[in-house]
């Protein structure tokens, strides 16, 4: 395999030399330096495959679990654009005609490899042994190939995926009565649900919500949530059920304003971000009480592992007694264009569902009417 590897490097470099002898016309912008692709090398940490190692790229599979499918890159996303800023790989990518970026963390080892220049830096050309050797030292475990972690996670959740549809096959059965659309317009409106918020705890949620918009997305979620227990306490006289959740979860309930506070006061934004575990806790707890429960979740969107959490909602939607029984908010606190794979969850009839219980947000709209108002027009529309 080591030889293999040697000997493409060294036609890879040969053909760098050959680009960069006078007088051939300027070479096109390609991300090769000596014999080390250094945008294929970086990307594939991050858990990307390009159709190509020049950009423009188009983006052809994103690994599972890997950085790249928790922090919302998607496949058919063309890459125009890379450089290492902050020990981070930032990429500029076109997805339907919108432009975005986003930064990847990436390992130590490919880090270490891009240190000395950007990307998109002209350099002198090193030696072929120099970048052999260097690559060969530093060359990681195979990454296209999904870690022996992220396979148990996913058999795991596929397991509880199992065990959650034959909870709602049975509780189809047993013939819960559909409730009706409430007539309240404000608070109130929440009398006779289970409140329950998820809030996404991961690394990215300390960052800025935009570039036009100067607030963290972890000081907006401080400030609604708060506020909206402070009038749950002040006029339902009940608390939510507060689920925080990086690679895992806690749940608080009952939880009014002040734990609320010291959950903020003493937690800070750290780690991965999967949504599929607290998510199915909650969805349990409403199939097995049969109460009316709205589930609201403060998220970046950058959660791994949407095709289960898409089949999970599918199968609570249809075993759910009517469509106001069970509401679910996905709330972005991000400006960034919506992936086409969240897009979907508003409209999950589509993929089968029985009742269209999923209504995203986006943070305009959420900065315009609030995380209350966002709540209560889920139950009233």
């Amino acid at each position: 395999m080591k030889i293999i590897i040697l000997l493409l490097l060294a036609i890879n470099f040969t053909c760098g030399m050959v680009q960069a002898l006078p007088p051939a016309a300027p070479a096109k912008k390609v991300l090769l330096k000596g014999s080390v692709n250094q945008l294929l090398y970086l990307c594939q940490n991050a858990g990307i495959s390009l159709d190509k190692d020049a950009l423009p790229a188009t983006v052809t599979k994103i690994r599972l679990g890997s950085p790249a499918s928790y922090y919302g890159v998607n496949e058919k996303d063309r890459i125009e654009g890379a450089s290492v800023e902050n020990n981070m790989l930032k990429l500029v990518l076109k997805r339907q005609g919108a432009s975005m970026e986003v930064s990847l963390p990436v390992s130590a080892q490919a880090l270490r490899e891009s240190t000395n220049s950007s990307l998109t830096a002209k350099k002198s050309q090193p030696s072929m042994k120099s970048n052999i050797e260097k690559f060969m030292e530093e060359m990681p475990e195979p990454v296209m190939v999904p870690s022996a972690e992220t396979e148990r996670i996913l058999a795991e959740e596929r397991g509880h995926l199992d065990k959650f549809k034959q909870l709602c096959a049975q509780a189809s059965k047993e013939g819960t009565p559909p409730k009706k659309m409430t007539l309240h317009k404000d608070i109130h409106a929440l009398d006779d649900y289970d409140v329950v918020l998820i809030l996404d705890c991961s690394g990215s949620m300390s960052q800025r919500i935009g570039a036009n918009i100067n607030t963290s997305k972890w000081s907006w979620a401080q400030n609604q949530m708060t506020s909206l227990s402070a009038q749950m306490e002040n006029s339902l006289k009940k608390g939510v059920a507060l689920i925080p959740f990086t690679d895992k979860y806690q749940l608080f309930q009952p939880c009014y304003g002040g734990e609320i506070q010291k959950l903020f006061a003493t937690r800070k934004p750290d780690g991965g971000t999967n949504l599929f575990p607290p998510l199915e806790d909650a969805l349990t707890r409403a199939m097995l009480t049969k109460r009316p429960m709205v589930i609201t979740i403060l998220t970046d969107g950058g959660f791994g592992f949407k095709r289960e959490i898409k089949d999970l909602i599918v199968s609570a939607a249809n075993a759910s007694a009517g469509p106001y029984n069970l509401r679910i908010n996905l709330l972005l606190l991000d400006d960034k264009p919506i992936s086409q794979d969240i897009v979907e969850l508003d409209n999950l009839t589509v993929a089968g569902a029985k009742y269209d219980i999923v209504k995203v947000s986006d943070i305009e709209q959420l900065r315009s009417k609030g995380l209350q108002q966002a709540i209560i027009e889920s139950l009233t529309k």
